[in-house]
């Protein structure tokens, strides 16, 4: 797979699918979502890297995420796919699906915080913000 061939860095003769996985995010950001290893293992369930297990694996676990997140978007306020894709990405200064889904990953999985401290401090610099 081409993923593997551009993950594969001629300089340090490590293989980057992290770094590839960025790479591939700013050439199609509505497209591909990024990944590290803790995302990696907390998703997949172990440390496989290469391209096959990025796009047969990880991504269509990401859309299934995505889609999920759109349907109880649908279901609390009604409309379509697009229009609730386009609604949540306004709430969250219109950054893609793709990079929203990779903003959970990586507070949740790399940072290590559960869902009640993310809630948390949202919910804390919002009522910090209109005490002001």
């Amino acid at each position: 797979m081409k993923f593997d061939i551009f993950a594969m860095c001629p300089i340090t003769k490590r293989f980057e699918s992290t770094d590839t996985s960025k790479i591939l995010h700013v050439i199609i950001p509505n497209l591909f979502v990024m990944w590290d290893d803790k995302i990696r293992k907390a998703i997949i369930g172990d440390d496989k890297r290469d391209g096959r297990c990025y796009a047969y694996e990880f991504l269509p676990k990401m859309q299934k995420t995505i889609k999920e997140y759109l349907n109880t978007y649908i279901s609390e306020k009604g409309g379509s796919f697009e229009f609730a894709a386009q609604q949540l990405s306004k709430m969250a200064d219109n950054y893609t699906l793709a990079k929203l889904i990779d903003e959970y990953n990586y507070v949740r999985y790399t940072k290590g915080k559960s869902l009640s401290d993310i809630r948390n401090v949202s919910l804390n610099n919002t009522l910090r913000t209109t005490q002001k």
